[in-house]
């Protein structure tokens, strides 16, 4: 903007006002403009609120982009000054970031201010800012679950959502990621509730956090499982009944029976996808059994890959080496063959790890301070049993038999002809809510 004299300064914060926001989760419409600009960050748009405690509170401030390019930045200072004490700072949640999320557990009485900006300098669009206060009206924590990205942990999240939103009236989220991303936001309390901890895979980390107080378990949610990096298709071993150990992959015509153009002779092995914690292990292992020279690894970029491989494969009757475990989809449908390994022992996984996997548990892990903001939900939980057999085989066969289905599909499916255990897990009050919200979707 000319002026005389020279070029006007641009806007600071100070050009605009603190509008005020209540604490019931009413939806707080706002537009990002030049007109308001960041203390926290110069040259970056920002809108300022205020709201004030009566008492002290554990408060939940969400500020969500309506642009799913831009990820949202929040800064709560203590006062109604923009450049007060501050209390928290959170950015973009998720893979798109477009969501930042403060819990802060305990605030004290008096006035607060909230700073929402943007990552990106001079971002100028429209967003979403509500907050909440616990056990106020509308005020319940949205209950953030890990997104996990395997078909099982899927199901079981879709389920028990359905049954958090209806049954308790909480407000569920889904925070999408890797194994250790996840993991490590289960610590942070970015998400409350990861439905598949599985151990050992997990052990390290897992004591860890349960050691610092950072999380708790909940129970069981599948049970025990088997995992594997050295599966085929039973109808191979029947072609090849001397092909029933990992020594036997060192033999040229096992290895022929794998070998690709892209493997140079070798054996091609389908392993894990590089994000989740058995990819490392896996490695190990071939080293360990002296597979080096005569195995090829392969890493898919999903687990729909890992799947159509060996689906692929099954469908031609043709060779296929590589991972599975029991609770996924291939396990539960096809008829498959795990090679002969040493069996599991400390001794072994601790050095070289040249023998099976132990036989894994898979655990529901929470946030510890899930107990506090959502009792009723972790005593459902705490309730959930979802055994391999019959729970998740008859959910994974009706989702193969009707491919057009949604997760969320497969969940109500599930619900709908399940009554007689999940009414086990929760209240009767809740078991009604869920019965009236099933009938009408």
């Amino acid at each position: 903007v000319s002026v005389a004299g020279g070029t006007a300064p641009p806007p600071t914060a100070g050009d605009c006002d603190t509008d005020d926001i209540s604490t019931d989760g009413s939806p707080k419409k706002g537009t990002w403009s030049d007109d308001c600009r960041s203390e926290e960050t110069a040259g970056h748009n920002a809108r300022y609120y205020k709201f004030t405690l009566a008492a002290a509170a554990g408060v939940t401030i969400t500020l969500d982009s309506d642009d799913g390019d831009q990820e949202p930045v929040l800064h709560l200072r203590e006062g109604e000054s923009r450049t007060g004490t501050k209390v928290d700072s959170n950015d973009g949640l998720g893979p798109d970031y477009t969501r930042a999320q403060i819990e802060a557990e305990n605030l004290e009485p008096g006035t607060y201010t909230i700073e929402a900006t943007t990552y990106t300098a001079g971002y100028q669009g429209d967003f979403t800012l509500t907050v909440s206060v616990a056990g106020g009206t509308g005020a319940k924590r949205t209950i953030v679950f890990s997104g996990l990205n395997w078909n099982s942990v899927q199901i079981q999240n879709h389920i028990a959502q359905f049954i958090v939103e209806n049954g308790y009236s909480y407000s569920t989220d889904s925070l999408p990621g890797s194994t250790a991303e996840l993991f490590l936001a289960l610590g942070l309390g970015e998400t409350h509730v990861n439905m598949e901890i599985w151990l050992p895979n997990q052990s390290d980390d897992w004591e860890e956090a349960l050691a610092t107080g950072e999380v708790i378990s909940l129970g069981s949610s599948l049970g025990s499982d088997w995992q594997s990096a050295f599966v085929i298709p039973a109808y191979l071993q029947e072609r090849y009944p001397g092909l029933d150990s990992v020594e036997d992959l060192k033999e040229q015509q096992y290895k022929a029976l794998f070998a690709t153009a892209e493997t140079g002779g070798k054996a091609r092995l389908v392993s894990c996808l590089v994000v989740w914690n058995c990819e490392g292990i896996n490695r190990q292992q071939v080293t360990g059994y002296g597979l080096d020279d005569h195995v090829h690894i392969v890493n898919p970029d999903s687990e729909d890959a890992l799947y159509a491989s060996l689906n692929d494969a099954y469908q031609g009757q043709e060779p296929w080496l590589g991972y599975m475990w029991g609770t996924a989809n291939p396990s539960l449908l096809l008829d498959l063959a795990r090679l002969e390994e040493p069996s599991y022992s400390d001794e072994c996984w601790e050095t070289t790890r040249a023998c099976a996997y132990e036989g894994a548990t898979i655990l529901i892990g929470a946030h510890s301070s899930l107990p506090d903001i959502a009792p009723e939900v972790a005593e459902f939980l705490r309730n959930w049993d979802f055994p391999l057999d019959p729970h998740l085989k008859s959910a994974v066969r009706w989702q193969e038999a009707n491919p057009g289905a949604s997760l969320s599909e497969v969940g109500l499916h599930w619900l709908r002809n399940n009554e007689d255990t999940w009414s086990g897990w929760v209240t009767s009050e809740a078991a009604d809510r869920i019965r009236a919200a099933l009938s009408e979707s």
